[in-house]
């Protein structure tokens, strides 16, 4: 559940080889979330697919994360002055070097 003011970090363990994560991130209600997207500390090294979405919108945010790299993904208020909470779904698609997910 996403409360306003908070933002919410969930890391993805590490993995030896490289890879692409793409995140989506569903709420369950009339709540407007962005998402992004932190590899080793700095934003996502592939062009963010996050920005302000309409409320109950899916917010989309991928990116390469190399070898043993460290990525949270984290989750916030789309609009500075929400008053509402809702729940929300956190979906990762990780695609290898190789292509195969």
């Amino acid at each position: 559940t996403w409360t306003p003011g908070d933002v919410d970090c969930f890391a993805v363990a590490p993995a030896a080889d490289p890879r692409t994560l793409e995140v989506t991130i569903d709420p369950k209600g009339a709540i407007a979330l962005a998402a992004q997207l932190l590899v080793d500390g700095a934003p996502a090294p592939a062009p963010p697919v996050h920005g302000r979405v309409a409320a109950g919108a899916m917010a989309k945010v991928g990116g390469a994360v190399p070898a043993n790299g460290h990525a949270v993904i984290c989750v916030h208020g789309a609009d500075p002055a929400a008053a509402a909470e809702g729940a929300y779904d956190v979906s990762v698609t990780e695609t290898g070097a190789n292509g195969a997910p």
